[in-house]
């Protein structure tokens, strides 16, 4: 790139090393195509299952209790910073009961 800059207009690119946030991106990125879209995908929509449903906090925040887990509640994950998926699958790691209240609330076919 530096050399076709040279020759269309006599001046080259200041380098200025590389920068280790494109590094990781690049790494997780690549991490994330070998694990597929899937992890992303669930963890937003348990966040968006609980969204704005109090009955369903509720819940949850029972469930939490009886079976003597930490009280927390999930975090967003936005699919174009890939930096929150971590955090928002980490939620999801420290409660191995949620499929009993996701199986117990789920729509009904028509």
């Amino acid at each position: 790139m530096n050399e076709k800059l040279v020759e269309e207009r006599e001046k080259k690119m200041i380098d200025i090393g590389t920068c280790n946030l494109n590094i990781i991106h690049n790494a997780f990125s690549k991490a994330l195509q070998c694990l597929g879209s899937d992890a992303s995908d669930l963890v937003l929509e348990v966040y968006l299952y609980f969204d704005d449903q109090p009955a369903r906090w509720s819940d949850y925040e029972a469930i939490q209790s009886n079976n003597n887990l930490p009280k927390h509640r999930f975090v967003k994950h936005v699919t174009s910073r890939w930096l929150t998926l971590q955090a928002a699958a980490k939620r999801l790691r420290t409660v191995v009961r949620i499929t009993s209240l996701l199986y117990n609330h789920r729509p009904k076919r028509q």
